[in-house]
């Protein structure tokens, strides 16, 4: 399979060369154009990039997740997440507590059932920031605009039933 003779040609990269793997990756998992996207080579990809970094980059376990998200694999999906997420310090970096508010979100993303796709992955990301400085109103819009394009996903309808709850407008 051409993923499988991407992974025999990639063996052999130095550090620079596996940031480019993973980039390849990143756009095969989470292009907004359905023909660039490929799941299947994006796993491939992205687990290399990991392994040759010992799994400890975040940002390459990052990629995974959305690759393990566009391939289907959404609890394996949320796992990765989680673990890029421990990877990040606790304090004092800034650039990691913004990293980590960002793989929160995607966490969300995941857990709801949804690969990480440009316009998709801004509205929870905003429907989270508005629920964490309580507009909820706001939150609301983000999240029927998610309905709007997936208007089954019990996730989003139950999180909409809990902000509609706590602001009294149950009967919506």
């Amino acid at each position: 399979s051409a993923a499988r003779q991407l992974y025999v040609e990639a063996l052999g990269l130095n550090r620079e060369q596996v940031e480019v793997v993973n980039s390849l990756a990143w756009i095969s998992a989470t292009d907004p154009d359905d023909a660039l996207r490929d799941g299947a080579a994006a796993v491939v990809l992205a687990e290399l990039a990991c392994r040759k970094t010992q799994r400890q980059d975040p940002r390459f376990l990052d990629t995974l997740a959305a690759a393990y998200a566009e391939s289907g694999s959404y609890d394996r999906a949320v796992e990765t997440i989680e673990e890029a997420i421990r990877l990040l310090q606790d304090e004092g970096d800034v650039a990691d507590a913004q990293r980590k508010q960002t793989y929160a979100w995607r966490k969300e993303l995941y857990s709801l059932g949804y690969p990480f796709r440009t316009l998709l992955g801004l509205h929870v990301q905003l429907a989270g920031t508005y629920l964490e400085v309580g507009h909820g109103d706001l939150a609301t819009t983000h999240l029927e605009a998610i309905l709007g394009i997936d208007p089954e996903n019990a996730g989003v309808l139950a999180r909409l039933g809990t902000i509609r709850k706590s602001e009294g407008r149950i009967d919506e």
